[in-house]
């Protein structure tokens, strides 16, 4: 993981979030992998899914881990 990514993992794991859903869980899964391992890369679909994250729950995580616009939904 880069330490961009480290940083959005452990940042959304304090995000609330409706229990049960899959954001939710890849949040969690995913910060524990940054504490645990995180010299572990991230397939594109979870890195991808990573950034989609920041995007959704931007009022909750601080301005520098947000994607300055919209990811690409078709890419």
């Amino acid at each position: 993981m880069t330490s961009l990514e480290i940083e959005r993992a452990v940042a959304l794991a304090k995000c609330t979030m409706s229990p049960g859903t899959k954001s939710k869980s890849f949040a969690g899964a995913m910060a524990d992998m940054a504490n645990r391992n995180p010299d572990k890369e991230l397939t594109p679909l979870q890195a991808r899914f990573l950034v989609d994250l920041s995007w959704k729950f931007r009022r909750q995580m601080p301005a520098h881990l947000v994607p300055a616009e919209k990811p690409n939904a078709a890419a």
